[in-house]
């Protein structure tokens, strides 16, 4: 029960106070837990390791039990990664869900996914993004009936079939972009990447041919290749020794100028190609590339031994003349070169005019007197 309450005062009386409250006793303070250091926990681990699981199996014959320790599980092997291109929308879905219910995934999107283990082309196919990496990379490069075998098979089929589902290119091979038989003999060099080794300096592109470089760049390190740029300085990020081959813009065709002015330089052997140099390398094995070189010479330095090493450069590598070489100019030799053209012709002026004046001579002594006079006349008062 609780306390009881105070009696009511009479009239005129004091009320009696109200019953002083006990404060409670405060309540002690638990002891702080132990904590062991992760240092400690580390060398307790250490010391002694966790045992390991073992299971009892019994011998019916003798009635004996026997400790056996379990088998490893092997690993799971990879899901394939199937990139699609050159499909209609309607086909694209239709494949798309076909690989997905045999057990595969569909790479997203219209880039090139590193994960990539099969590349299936349609009718549409070109020389894409897609088909570039693949051959770069060494992934199979399969036509869609590859997909309809799989289909009927209701399972994606092993690496013994890709041969005889490889693509023949196309719509690319119909406008003479690739070769049919490029896939073929890029799956015939399959564990090699096409730039394995190869160093290469990317020149400064203008902005309309900003993308080509950007998909340059993806398929030279799919390739194996280790890409640089040139800053605005001149200087390559990120730094590295000299580049064996270096890419220029289409558009820097005549005069190389600008932030690339070294770039000739600083490449060794001063190789320098367009950007579709690797592209032919890639879609049509075996041509002749000397036609994209823009300065320098395939015939030494590592360059060449990529070529003739890569499936790209069957038979020797093709000469470059020294007149094709010398067709690059920086910006400061194009200055000399007009300034030197300028002053050949302000040379040639007072040349001519003196060659003029014994015909000049000879015409005025063949005029008669009167007329001369009348000319002396004209000319002074004008």
């Amino acid at each position: 029960l609780g306390p009881a309450r105070p009696r009511r005062a009479a009239r005129g009386k004091p009320a009696e106070p109200e019953p002083v409250k006990e404060k409670a006793p405060p309540k002690p303070k638990a002891a702080p837990k132990k904590t062991t250091p992760p240092e400690a926990k580390a060398a307790h681990a250490r010391k002694n390791p966790a045992p390991k699981k073992r299971t009892r199996e019994t011998n019916t014959d003798t009635d004996t039990e026997t400790d056996t320790e379990p088998e490893p599980v092997p690993e799971k092997e990879r899901r394939p990664r199937v990139a699609l291109s050159g499909f209609s929308s309607a086909d694209l879905t239709k494949y798309g869900s076909l690989v997905t219910r045999l057990g595969g995934t569909v790479c997203p999107g219209h880039g090139w996914d590193a994960a990539a283990t099969h590349a299936v082309f349609g009718d549409r196919g070109g020389r894409s993004l897609k088909f570039l990496a693949a051959a770069a990379s060494g992934v199979p490069i399969l036509d869609k009936s590859y997909l309809d075998e799989s289909r009927r098979e209701n399972a994606l089929q092993p690496s013994a079939a890709f041969r005889a589902h490889l693509w023949r290119g196309g719509r690319g091979a119909d406008m003479g972009l690739l070769t049919a038989d490029a896939s073929e003999r890029w799956y015939a060099a399959a564990g090699r990447k096409a730039f394995e080794g190869l160093s290469v300096a990317l020149a400064p592109f203008a902005s309309k041919n900003r993308e080509e470089r950007d998909m340059l760049t993806v398929v030279l390190r799919c390739g194996g290749a280790s890409v640089s740029s040139i800053s605005a300085k001149g200087e390559l990020v990120p730094a590295s020794a000299s580049p064996d081959v270096a890419v220029i813009d289409p558009s820097n065709k005549g005069v190389l100028g600008g932030r690339a002015a070294g770039v000739v330089d600083a490449v060794a052997g001063g190789a320098c190609v367009a950007p579709e140099f690797f592209k032919s390398w890639l879609s049509r094995p075996g041509a002749d590339l000397g036609s994209h070189v823009l300065h320098g010479s395939l015939e030494s330095g590592k360059l060449a031994a990529s070529i003739r090493a890569s499936l790209g450069g069957c038979g020797p590598a093709p000469p470059v003349s020294n007149a094709r070489g010398a067709s690059i100019l920086t910006t400061a030799k194009a200055k000399v070169k007009a300034k030197k053209a300028a002053g050949n012709t302000k040379a040639a002026a007072p040349k001519a005019k003196a060659s003029e004046r014994p015909k000049r001579k000879a015409a005025a002594a063949a005029e008669p007197e009167p007329a001369r006079r009348t000319r002396r006349a004209l000319a002074v008062k004008n």
